[in-house]
């Protein structure tokens, strides 16, 4: 039995939703291992331009894993030759817990996901847990990676404004500094290459032996850019959101344009068997319910 189901393509093991693949034995550790290697061969395959890296970690406080698969569908519909690599801390508790509605997603946008575990060990609490993101080095590689926050859901394409408001040519990164001078900001636009570079990945490494709890993950990342890339200059100031923040931690509450909601609430339109389910009724529910909306 486990042999066979050591065999189980992607998209078998996404529409089954297995729950007993939950289980840590060594033998589930084995097809996990299989799945992620898998799934790496097919989507490398493939020509992408654009790599989102999303990054989730829960606690008994939060629950940011709820928000990677509407990211995923937003992120995927609204850009062409892209990917999402899924970064989780238990690759097939995730896919047990919501297999069934990321089948649904790559029914829609294709199968252009991957969902993998961290590189670094979360259980250490080396860091603040939303630093994590910046440590990660996709496997899958596009011509740019985007680091982003996973409760953004994307309306519009990123590509191409992000290249047309490059800060520097000599940079490998588009991001800003944050007034104080010492973060940048948690939306991380990178040309792949020339970013995750050997011995900007070495740095990383320290920084994750280190520790790096009295930072910010933005202060963290802007010392892992300062120390391996240069700083971006402060007068560069181009740091969008292309779609809906559903912050759950906006303490002056959340806000959009009428545009953005008009078009979020067409995609719901356009896709009424998705929005059936629980997380994006809830999204639904929040956008109408809690949000100011600005002309």
């Amino acid at each position: 039995m486990l042999q066979a189901m050591g065999a189980i393509p992607h998209s078998m093991l996404l529409s089954l939703g297995i729950t007993m693949l939950v289980s840590k034995s060594r033998q589930y550790k084995h097809i996990e291992d299989h799945y992620i290697e898998n799934t790496c061969k097919h989507l490398s395959g493939n020509d992408y331009e654009l790599v989102f890296l999303a990054c989730a970690i829960d606690t008994a406080e939060t629950c940011y894993e709820d928000f990677i698969v509407p990211f995923t569908f937003f992120a995927l519909l609204h850009n062409k030759k892209s990917c999402v690599e899924i970064v989780v801390q238990s690759p097939m508790a995730f896919l047990g817990k919501y297999g069934k509605a990321l089948a649904r997603v790559g029914k829609i946008c294709g199968r252009h996901f991957l969902v993998r575990r961290f590189t670094h060990d979360v259980r250490k609490r080396r860091h603040m847990l939303g630093t994590y993101r910046f440590l990660e080095e996709p496997l899958i590689k596009g011509t740019y990676t985007y680091i982003m926050d996973i409760d953004v859901m994307l309306l519009e394409p990123v590509v191409g404004p992000y290249l047309k408001n490059w800060p520097d040519a000599s940079l490998p990164y588009n991001n800003r500094i944050r007034p104080g001078g010492h973060s940048l900001t948690g939306v991380h636009f990178t040309k792949t290459a020339t970013y995750f570079t050997p011995s900007f990945m070495l740095l990383v490494e320290d920084w994750d032996r280190r520790g790096s709890r009295i930072f910010s993950d933005e202060g963290l990342l802007f010392n892992l850019c300062r120390e391996g890339h240069s700083l971006v200059q402060k007068t560069h100031k181009f740091r969008p959101i292309y779609g809906i923040h559903f912050s759950p931690n906006r303490s002056t509450g959340n806000s959009t344009t009428r545009v953005y909601r008009e078009s979020f609430i067409s995609v719901a339109q356009r896709f009424p068997q998705l929005f059936k389910g629980r997380v994006f009724r809830r999204l639904m529910k929040q956008l109408q319910n809690e949000f100011i909306v600005d002309e």
